[in-house]
């Protein structure tokens, strides 16, 4: 896997200077071409599961899986656009087999979590493993020092682990393949925090959608919510309220949980699905009062009023959408919501003027070529 820069330049139209895409692969090699020496020697790159995090210095960090079964494992990148590098952190079996926490036939073939960074600077993440894996250890989750890019299996060392049963125990005392770890049996598929809530991380289970509630400064763990399609996208407030949903058949539910009071209710019900889609993706103001919501399967974009906890239609993307949306930036000056179309042949970036709630075409991508060695990166302004 290697990296798909994709360069902004411009071109004259009718006067105007239009953004005109081109794109060029970045490999994950020592000299960032195809032919130069892997930064992981023997590592088997295949894909990325939402492995992808910015760190407040601006470097990125990639988590690429091998989704191999068995012997599963996910390596670790760090892209620095300033330097136009690509350097590596390592991979996770390496990382929790060097303080003894990775037992034989154990998989952990997937990162299927973004990379946040929370309050405290570091970034944040979660295993995820399941059948036909011969041993389903449990999910560890794992954070990253942007600083002196050490990574550490923090799963390890907190008090608590959840069992299979949901129940809380000590992690201390027991036997090696029962500590450890986050949660046993389970992957994890998402996890949320707000900086601004600073001692809170969210992780939804995989596969039966889970939300429990971890607390840094103590490590106590909590079941707060169920999510049967496994929403993995979901919104902490800046309070610590979680917004998550669920899919029942033709139905989508949207639920708050509320932090201060331990409760759960229902926000909005009977939104619409298609192709089983889920929440895609998720948008933030930076104020935390509007949070735009992007529905995977219709396509369409929802608002919430965190204030007053209304739920409403907000746009259509449009364009040529022939399966899920699983992308949606909200522009710095928040005027603009942008999407990148995922009909393969000719995808389209789109924007969405949040003013006026209008869609329109962008600018057009053409299909980078498929790679698996490639990731995308870009450069310049859309707006």
């Amino acid at each position: 896997v290697g990296l798909l820069a994709s360069l902004c330049l411009t071109t004259t139209v009718r006067g105007a200077l239009v953004p005109n895409p081109s794109a060029e692969l970045i490999y994950f090699t020592e000299d960032g071409t195809e032919a130069g020496t892997p930064l992981l020697p023997g590592f088997s790159n295949h894909s990325i599961w939402s492995g992808l995090g910015v760190a407040s210095n601006g470097s990125v960090y990639i988590a690429v899986s091998n989704h191999q079964q068995p012997g599963g494992n996910a390596a670790l990148y760090r892209y620095d656009p300033a330097t136009d590098q690509m350097a590596t952190l390592g991979d996770i079996k390496a990382i929790s087999s060097a303080v003894g926490n990775w037992m034989p036939n154990e998989s952990q073939h997937k990162v299927h979590t973004f990379l946040l960074e929370h309050a405290d600077g570091q970034l944040y993440f979660a295993s995820d493993d399941y059948d036909p894996s011969p041993f389903l250890r449990g999910a560890h989750l794992y954070r990253i020092d942007p600083v002196t890019e050490m990574v550490e299996d923090y799963s390890q060392t907190t008090p608590f682990l959840m069992q299979q049963d949901l129940t809380v125990i000590s992690n201390t005392g027991q036997n090696a393949e029962r500590s450890g770890i986050f949660i046993e049996y389970y992957g994890i598929k998402g996890i949320g925090l707000n900086p601004l809530a600073p001692d809170l991380l969210y992780a939804m289970t995989y596969p039966d959608g889970h939300l429990i509630k971890h607390r840094l400064s103590d490590g106590s763990m909590q079941v707060v919510g169920q999510s049967q399609r496994v929403s993995y996208a979901f919104y902490v407030s800046n309070t610590g309220d979680v917004y998550y949903s669920d899919v029942d058949g033709t139905s989508q539910t949207l639920y708050k949980y509320d932090e201060s009071t331990d409760s759960t209710f229902v926000i909005a019900s009977g939104l619409p699905v298609a192709l089983n889609g889920e929440i895609g993706a998720i948008a933030p103001q930076a104020d935390g009062r509007y949070v735009y919501f992007l529905l995977a399967g219709t396509k369409q974009v929802y608002r919430l009023d965190t204030q007053l906890d209304q739920f409403t239609f907000f746009a259509d993307p449009g364009g040529a959408n022939y399966w899920r949306l699983y992308n949606m930036h909200l522009s710095p000056d928040e005027k603009s919501l942008y999407f990148v179309s995922n009909n393969n042949n000719h995808s389209t970036i789109r924007r969405i003027d949040v003013a006026t709630q209008t869609s329109q075409r962008g600018a057009g991508r053409r299909r980078a070529a498929g790679n698996p060695q490639s990731l995308l990166r870009r450069h310049g302004s859309l707006g």
